[in-house]
């Protein structure tokens, strides 16, 4: 895998990446993607957020 490097005056050099550079983007990238998989969608967020006030204005009324 190669990777590139900008030097300060804007020129770009491209090299070889070491093995364990390679290893710590392909484990980088495992995680990024393993996130996002986690990561709960706007309308799971806003479901939750409702059932929250729901259950705070429950609260409130006396209801629990």
């Amino acid at each position: 895998m190669v990777k590139k490097l900008i030097i300060n005056n804007g020129d770009e050099i491209y090299e070889e990446m070491t093995a364990e550079e390679s290893a710590v983007l392909q484990l980088a990238q495992e995680e990024q993607a393993f996130l996002e998989i986690l990561r709960p969608s706007n309308e799971e967020v806003r479901k939750a957020e409702i059932e929250i006030v729901t259950t705070n204005l429950l609260i409130d009324l006396g209801v629990f």
